[in-house]
């Protein structure tokens, strides 16, 4: 595993939900973080 994806600072819990929603989740979140974190 990459040393990027050990030690997240986010997390999505999609249990229940049905497709799309989790991609729509993931797209808002990686929005709403600040510019520097999105590497």
């Amino acid at each position: 595993m990459s040393e990027l994806f050990s030690s997240p600072d986010h997390t999505l819990d999609a249990q229940g939900l049905r497709c799309p929603e989790p991609v729509m989740m993931v797209r808002k979140t990686v929005r709403t973080m600040p510019v520097a974190r999105r590497c």
